[in-house]
């Protein structure tokens, strides 16, 4: 061998820069702690334009506006459907064994707004027995009756003839058109025909 061949090769210097490795840090509660907080950074949020709830709300109703526009369209009373008649207790006297005589009966049918004749009929045809209107418009009818039989008979007429069919409000009036009767309600300002016999027939 020569002599060139037995010397060490020389390493040259490489250009290339040492990579440094980056340590592996394990997750235990004290690197936890040691990292920076975070926490009290603050983000600063857009500002909200004064009209976005405006915006949002443009062109919804609330409940009670939708209420009044649904009656204000039907032309209903909000206090129609709700609305009552006091009407005074019924008050009957006997008048011998058979007959009783109903002595606020005038004063009950005016608050009705009802004619005291068609109300006489109902009730007679109810009852199917006979009776009259004196002077003093007290009903005279010939049957013996306690006050709640009346007040039932006189329920029954006013869900026939009183009651608005499509409201039930109790402002109504009883009209006749072409021989045709109708309830004529003064809060919703339908017209319903009913058929109301008359005494004759």
């Amino acid at each position: 061998m020569s002599e060139e061949e037995n010397k060490p090769i020389e390493e040259t210097p490489t250009t290339e820069k040492k990579v440094k490795k980056v340590k592996k840090v394990k997750k235990t509660k004290k690197a936890l702690k040691e990292l920076p907080d975070f926490t009290s950074v603050k983000v600063k949020s857009k500002p909200k334009s004064k009209n976005t709830e405006n915006e949002k709300n443009e062109g919804l109703y609330t409940y009670d506006e939708l209420l009044d526009r649904i009656f204000a369209q039907c032309n209903i009373s909000q206090n129609s459907s709700k609305q009552e008649i006091e009407l005074p207790q019924i008050k009957v006297v006997r008048e011998g064994s058979k007959r009783v005589i109903w002595e606020n009966f005038t004063d009950i049918c005016k608050r009705l707004h009802r004619s005291p004749e068609d109300i006489k009929v109902f009730v007679l045809e109810e009852l199917m027995t006979i009776g009259s209107i004196d002077a003093k418009g007290g009903f005279t009818i010939k049957a013996k009756l306690q006050p709640h039989q009346l007040e039932n008979i006189l329920i029954k007429y006013v869900s026939q003839f009183v009651q608005c069919p499509e409201c039930k409000s109790l402002d109504t009036e009883l009209i006749k058109e072409n021989r045709i009767n109708f309830i004529k309600c003064n809060a919703c300002s339908s017209k319903c025909s009913v058929a109301v016999k008359k005494a004759n027939d």
